[in-house]
């Protein structure tokens, strides 16, 4: 068991690694921008509402947690949340001494910037692809073990448990991976430490490698 925080917990992803990290018998912090968006009663959940850029309310979450794993994402009526987020993400981890990160981040960002999805993603989600893109330059930068998590297009799927994962995994137009099957990559990733220090893709597509 680990005491691990999920930043935009109660995001379509974040979600799913609330549920799944409880379900693994882990004791889980989710930081909530307001009280009553994560209305799941469990024993090993602790609830912190606060706002993810402010540091006083980051760093106070982040004391005596084992790995921070973050579904940062603005909402339809947010502005981008994840480079400023980010940032007190990583001043409160330091504070507290915590080393372990593992981060949401979209395939088409730096070094993955290319092919016909990457294309059509920046040509119509350009703010919210910037702001990934800043927010990976910050992690990359800092002195955690980070690791980086790349899906195309997120679906309303179930967890299948199966996936593609990989530094060369080939996206296409119609390439998708399901929230649940992220969250559970990620909250794998946080445990067992495979890919430190990389920008790793996911897709349910063919790829370079599979979980199952």
């Amino acid at each position: 068991m680990k005491k691990l925080i999920v930043f935009g917990a109660s995001g379509g992803t974040g979600r799913h690694l609330v549920e799944q990290a409880l379900e693994a018998g882990h004791e889980v912090t989710a930081f909530v921008r307001q009280a009553g968006s994560f209305p799941v009663p469990h024993s090993r959940l602790r609830l912190v509402v606060g706002d993810v850029r402010t540091l006083q309310d980051v760093a106070a979450a982040c004391a005596g947690q084992a790995a921070v794993l973050s579904a940062l994402g603005p909402s339809q009526k947010t502005e981008p949340i994840c480079q400023e987020g980010m940032g007190a993400i990583l001043t409160g981890m330091q504070a507290h001494g915590v080393k372990r990160l593992v981060a949401l981040s979209a395939y088409g960002t730096a070094d993955s910037q290319h092919g016909l999805y990457s294309w059509v993603t920046w040509r119509m989600l350009k703010t919210k692809m910037q702001d990934k893109e800043q927010m990976e330059a910050l992690i990359r930068a800092s002195d955690t073990d980070w690791t980086l998590v790349r899906p195309p297009a997120l679906t309303s799927g179930p967890r299948t448990g199966t996936y593609r994962t990989g530094l060369d995994v080939p996206v296409s137009l119609l390439s998708t991976i399901s929230r649940a099957d992220v969250a559970d990559f990620m909250l794998r990733e946080a445990q067992i430490g495979s890919f430190l220090q990389e920008a790793i893709t996911i897709t349910a597509q063919r790829g370079s490698r599979a979980h199952q």
